[in-house]
């Protein structure tokens, strides 16, 4: 038999402390998370054990246990996976919840049976950050959950087609339409932030990126590659010597070797890059040091 049944009050509570006769209630508590709803309550359900050492209610314990309470405590594991992950990238409340919500769904709707824990987090926290405006590349989700980038993209195409995240051909990185198709200005904010560039340089960086885009130049290549290749581009007309391609590829994770691939194709059409109005935006600017 059970003992109690508790009903939980989801809503804030409000009392009212300054004037008794007014109607100026002063918040006392947290609204419920509707993420969390469902879940904390199940785990707290106790059965008795009241019955004259039958065992029913021993059996019971046991079954809830395993039910409601294993299921529920799985997706509370996975919320914590998902905010340890989302503190370690300094991402905002806004696409640690999304992320949650997104798991949630996943488990809720039993999809992705399979699959393993750890990619599934991966895959829902780069949904995420791109929903929540601050998209990260499968290397760094990768650098963040030890998952491949491989297992990565299966997760993301799985959640695409159950949840209709986008256009069935998109791909997590590049590629046109879907949630997940980053693009170069995307990425360029954060990785000019990581390289400590000053708001001039991050700017004219974009403008490149922009005009490289609408050209075609480096079409085929990821958009992280891109954005690499702008920067040390935009950092070598600026006179910005100490951004290497070594440091660059430390703050994109792209390799050296890559960058200096993309910046020497976009060497060949500079004239067509650094037009007058580019190089007219600061006597700072050198389109001549833009050498193979």
């Amino acid at each position: 038999m059970v003992l109690g049944d508790r009903i939980v009050d989801t809503r804030s509570e409000w009392r009212t402390f300054a004037n008794e006769e007014g109607d100026d209630p002063s918040r006392v508590g947290q609204a419920a998370n509707p993420i969390l709803d469902g879940l904390t309550e199940s785990l707290e359900t106790r059965i008795s054990g009241r019955d004259g050492h039958s065992g029913v209610a021993a059996a019971l314990q046991r079954a809830n246990g395993r039910t409601a309470g294993n299921s529920n405590r799985a997706i509370l594991d996975g919320f914590e996976a998902i905010q340890n992950k989302a503190d370690r990238m300094s991402l905002p409340k806004s696409a640690a919840e999304a992320a949650k919500m997104l798991f949630r769904r996943v488990h809720d709707e039993k999809i992705m049976r399979g699959r393993r824990t750890e990619a599934i987090i991966a895959a829902v926290l780069f949904v995420a950050c791109k929903q929540a405006g601050h998209p990260r590349t499968l290397a760094e989700i990768q650098r963040v959950t030890n998952v491949n980038k491989k297992q990565i993209a299966d997760c993301f195409k799985e959640l695409q087609a159950t949840f209709d995240l986008g256009a069935s051909n998109a791909r997590p990185e590049g590629g046109t339409g879907g949630v997940a198709a980053t693009s170069a200005v995307d990425l360029i904010n954060r990785f000019c932030n990581l390289l400590g560039l000053e708001r001039i340089v991050v700017r004219s960086t974009e403008e490149l990126v922009d005009i490289i885009k609408t050209k075609g130049f480096l079409d085929g290549r990821s958009p992280v590659t891109v954005a690499a290749a702008c920067i040390y581009l935009a950092t070598t007309i600026w006179g910005l010597t100490n951004v290497t391609p070594q440091k660059i590829a430390e703050a994109t994770g792209v390799s050296p070797v890559t960058i200096k691939g993309g910046y020497r194709d976009l060497i060949k059409v500079k004239d067509q890059i650094l037009t007058p109005e580019i190089v007219g935006k600061s006597e700072r600017i050198d389109a001549s040091r833009a050498t193979a």
